[in-house]
């Protein structure tokens, strides 16, 4: 699968970890890998078979949203693909890393 997306660590400010996906291209949205699904988010896409959410964690620039027509529609379907590329690229990979989040 082509490398569309990256994902990378940062800490949030209580020095928890938090993981993100960036994708490449712009608009470069950035969505944060969550175990809870967020009321107050415009995306909420579940990573297949598993217990964890892509979050939206707004874009490179800052947390913007373009203003378009459909960009919302456009957001679900990047994010769905973060979400299959997730699934692919890090936890098919290393799917022992993942086994606490697998939904059985």
């Amino acid at each position: 699968m082509s490398k569309k997306f990256i994902t990378y660590r940062e800490d949030n400010e209580r020095g928890e970890a938090q993981y993100y996906i960036l994708q490449k291209a712009f608009p470069n949205y950035q969505a944060r890998i969550s175990v809870n699904p967020q009321e107050i988010s415009l995306c909420n896409i579940p990573i297949g078979g598993y217990r964890l959410y892509l979050i939206y964690a707004g874009r490179i620039d800052g947390n913007f949203i373009q203003s378009q027509k459909d960009v919302l529609s456009e957001m679900d379907i990047v994010f769905r693909n973060m979400a299959d590329w997730y699934l692919a690229n890090r936890i098919e990979v290393t799917p022992k890393k993942y086994l606490k989040f697998k939904i059985t």
